[in-house]
């Protein structure tokens, strides 16, 4: 139980951290090479501060959620963030030591590695939410037996041992892990495309506003904000001048009437 508990902890920690992750990563570069490698920097940064988090099975032999940080990652962002995250990783393992030092590279590069031959091949199913998750979660199964199978790699007869060790928490938490992880990373990347179509949409009503053959004010019920160079035309005044000045003020009086009661309608 306080091996579940240890996992469970790790796990928590590394969506934490993702969410910390994507809020930074709402505003990307626009250099996309720059923006994709301050991207994987961040996610090594995060698998970093897993591995300091980790859960040791014995001195040196240490376990944390960093797979399905790496897998994921390749996954939903492909190889550039991928490689600059598992180069982090590693050279940060390689740098903590200790006789699952192999392993645990292996294990890093591998499991990305997963995820990047998934976002190349993935189900064309997946954008019904229901084949989605259920993919998503066969997924995690699949990277993570393939990470325990890295364990053979440990030296001294350390692997069937540790196997027996991390198999059930492994297997239980961590496709549980990727699925809530990919939920994360779905809602983040929804959330960057909203925001690009939102500019788009504004960039083009801008320029239908401004290149418009007839007059168009955008106002409220008590003051005009903007005013099209068609408008500027029509009335004499530019833009400052009628700030602060109701549209109700540059409408014929035969049309009040009638404009208030389509105002009303609209508000």
């Amino acid at each position: 139980m306080e091996l579940f508990k240890d996992f469970v902890s790790n796990t928590a920690l590394l969506l934490s951290m993702s969410l910390i992750g994507n809020v930074i990563y709402l505003n990307p570069n626009k250099k996309p090479l720059l923006s994709q490698i301050v991207h994987g920097i961040f996610i090594g940064i995060i698998g970093i501060v897993l591995m300091l988090n980790n859960i040791t099975i014995s001195p040196g032999l240490i376990f944390d959620t960093r797979s399905i940080l790496v897998s994921v990652t390749g996954l939903f962002y492909g190889i550039i963030p991928t490689t600059v995250a598992v180069l982090i990783i590693s050279v940060y393992r390689i740098i903590f030591g200790g006789p699952g030092m192999l392993t645990g590279v292996l294990v890093t590069v591998l499991t990305a590695s997963v995820g990047l031959i998934w976002r190349k091949y993935k189900s064309k199913n997946n954008n019904k939410a229901k084949y989605r998750f259920l993919e998503y979660y066969i997924f995690g199964i699949i990277t993570h037996i393939i990470m325990i199978l890295c364990m053979f790699t440990l030296p001294n007869n350390m692997g069937i041992e540790t196997i027996k060790t991390i198999i059930i928490p492994v297997l239980l938490i961590y496709p549980i892990g990727v699925l809530l992880l990919c939920a994360v990373s779905i809602y983040f990347q929804n959330y960057i495309q909203t925001k690009a179509k939102l500019v788009e949409s504004e960039t083009r009503f801008g320029t239908i506003f401004d290149q418009a053959p007839i007059g168009i004010a955008v106002a409220n019920k008590n003051e005009i904000f903007f005013i099209n160079p068609k408008l500027e035309d029509i009335l004499g005044r530019i833009k400052d001048e009628i700030k602060n000045i109701g549209w109700h003020d540059l409408t014929h009086p035969d049309d009040l009437v009638e404009d208030e009661n389509q105002f009303s309608k609209l508000l």
